[in-house]
Parts: structure tokens; C-alpha cells; sequence
């Protein structure tokens, strides 16, 4: 087994990737845990990143001054920098560390050049099994893992002091995190199923919980005013749909905490409820469920059509009608949803 003692992540964006290779940390710490051990990302993510108590540093990467940052790692003397994203700019940043191992997942020859150590990615397994295999270089064969997570309080109290004023009773909150956006448009479910099952989580007495960011508010607000259309004036004593103000990373964390469970795509706050043990449904189309999905575990599952042939395609535009999202029903979602409106 190699021995590191000074160990650079590189994982500088999106925010459910970034979430996903966290339990590297842990893993790392575990087994060198007189090592340094540091986290180089992106803004917002490293929000995210800075909850691990096992990291010593979190790095935050500024691509306006790419040289300024080769220099910067070169100084800082990692003897192992460990790439988790693989793209252009860190593929040169890894290469360029001065760090005796550089390792990186098999792929195109510029990872050849790029890395030292290459690790062939896990097949059919949860992307986190995946990440944690590239330890394997190192001879690390990590079986088991979590994200050890814990929000600041002052976002708990934010969350607890928002849905109070929103009139939602708690905790424990009668709560369904809803989270039907995506940059990709395949990944987006129907907006006249996503109303039906807003209505039905309604009628069975709990609150629906927009989880939006970002370019996202004019697709939550058609959602919301479709919805209220066809419930009509509320009833007393029954629940109601709750647009929060645009949040930062760790307010939106907080709101999921405080779900009963969330319903979502394959998206950002789908990966945050995973890592903070929030139940969960997802619902997919082009998403491969082995990969993005955690198997038979107890809380989280996901929704698709499993006997469609294109299913799990990958694509972020489809050659056919869509109809990996198009063949699931609102009823069906309403119905794996049962467990959790009890």
C-alpha cells in the first residue's frame, strides 16, 4: 500500500458531483490519518466540501488564473493528487502538481499522459463505489462509507424559522421536498404530472416544498399556480404548496433536512437529500439507475420505465419521443410515494 502525506482531491464542479466524491474524504482519513488531506473545488460547491470534519483545507479554484494555480499546487508539495474530474483543466493541473502519483480513471490518451496511476472505473455499480475504487491504486479496497455530514446550525435555524412562518407545523414536518429541475432537458419529467402529483401529495394532508436555484423560478411558479388551479381554494387542515425565496447551498440543505422526503430528477438536490439521509424518490429516464441511485437501499429508490429498449441512454437529447419520461405515470409515481404519505 502507498503512503501518502499530502493528498489533493480535485473535484471543482458540479454541486451532485462534488457531493458524491465527499465520502473520499472519509475514506482517505481512515486509512492515512496522519496524512494532509485537501479538497480543491469551485464556488457554490465548496460550501458543500467544507462540512467534512476530516478535511484539513479547502481549496477554492479560480479559473480566471489557471497558471497562478499551477504554481500554487506545485508549492504546495502533494506527493498524491487524485482527480476526480478529469476535464481539460485539471487533467493539466494533475500533471503539472510535481506530485509522485497522479491518479485518474482509464480513458483517452490524455489521461495516459495526465496520470501515472489509472484505475479502471467500477462497472454497474453507485457512483460513489466508483469514485472510492479509484482508492484502489493506492491499495485501498474501501467496502464501506458514508458522508458524515452535519449542517451548520444557523442554516437549521433559518430553515426552522422559514417553514414556521410558512405555517407549516414541525418539526417533525409533514413535507415533500419537491425538485423537478434540470439543465438537461432529458432528464425533466412531464409539468401536467408533476401537477397531478403535487395534488395528490397535497390532498393527503402534507405541504409540498419547491427546491429551485438559480434560472429555475418561472418553471416552479407555472408548476405551483397549475397546481393551485386544480385543488381550488385550500381546504382547512389540509397542506399547501411553499415557494422559498431563492436560498444559498446550505439553506436549500437545511429545507431537504427538515423533508419528510423528497421528489425530484436526476439533479442536484436529488444527490443532496441521498447524503443527508432524506427518503427519496427519483424519477428517471436517460439517468443509468445503477450508477445514480444507491442499491436496495431502505429510504432511497427511483422510478422508471426498466423494459423500454433506449433506457438508461445517457443522451441530453433524445433521437426517439422522449419516451423514457413520457411512459411514467403520475399514478405510478403517486403510488411509490404511499410509503412515505402514511
Amino acid at each position: 500500500m502507498l503512503v501518502p502525506k499530502k493528498i489533493l482531491i480535485i473535484q471543482l464542479r458540479r454541486i451532485g458531483d462534488v457531493i458524491l466524491t465527499l465520502p473520499v474524504i472519509n475514506a482517505l482519513r481512515k486509512n492515512f490519518p496522519d496524512a494532509k488531506i485537501d479538497f480543491l473545488t469551485e464556488r457554490p460547491q465548496d460550501q458543500f466540501v467544507r462540512l467534512s470534519p476530516q478535511l484539513d483545507e479547502t481549496l477554492v479554484y479560480d479559473k480566471r488564473h489557471p497558471f497562478v494555480w499551477i504554481k500554487n499546487l506545485r508549492k504546495r508539495g502533494y506527493d498524491c493528487v487524485l482527480d476526480f474530474h478529469s476535464n481539460g483543466r485539471t487533467l493539466v493541473l494533475t500533471a503539472l502538481s510535481g506530485a509522485k502519483w497522479k491518479v485518474g480513471f482509464c480513458g483517452p490518451l490524455t489521461r495516459a499522459l495526465a496520470y501515472n496511476l489509472r484505475v479502471e472505473p467500477k462497472a454497474g455499480s453507485y457512483i460513489v463505489d466508483k469514485k472510492l475504487g479509484m482508492l484502489g491504486a493506492l491499495g485501498l479496497n474501501v467496502e464501506r462509507w458514508n458522508w458524515d455530514l452535519k449542517l451548520p446550525q444557523e442554516s437549521m435555524d433559518w430553515a426552522d424559522q422559514f417553514l414556521k412562518e410558512a405555517g407549516v407545523a414541525g418539526p417533525p414536518f409533514k413535507l415533500a421536498g419537491i425538485a423537478p429541475c434540470s439543465r438537461r432537458e432529458t432528464r425533466r419529467w412531464l409539468p401536467e404530472r408533476w401537477v397531478q402529483v403535487l395534488a395528490g401529495i397535497v390532498k393527503r394532508s402534507h405541504s409540498a416544498l419547491f427546491l429551485w436555484g438559480p434560472g429555475e423560478q418561472v418553471e416552479i411558479e407555472h408548476l405551483r399556480d397549475q397546481t393551485r388551479a386544480l385543488l381550488g381554494p385550500e381546504p382547512s387542515g389540509q397542506g399547501r404548496l411553499i415557494m422559498p425565496p431563492l436560498t444559498n447551498l446550505m439553506q436549500m440543505a437545511a429545507l431537504i433536512k427538515r423533508c419528510s422526503f423528497v421528489v425530484c430528477v436526476d439533479n442536484g438536490p436529488m444527490n443532496m437529500a441521498i447524503a443527508l439521509e432524506t427518503p427519496s424518490l427519483a424519477i428517471f429516464g436517460p439517468t443509468q439507475p445503477l450508477s445514480m441511485s444507491p442499491q436496495n437501499h431502505p429510504v432511497h429508490s427511483m422510478v422508471n420505465d426498466e423494459n423500454l429498449f433506449c433506457i438508461a441512454c445517457g443522451k441530453n437529447q433524445c433521437p426517439y419521443r422522449h419516451e423514457c419520461m413520457q411512459n411514467i405515470t403520475s399514478e405510478s409515481v403517486l403510488q411509490r410515494l404511499e410509503r412515505y404519505l402514511k
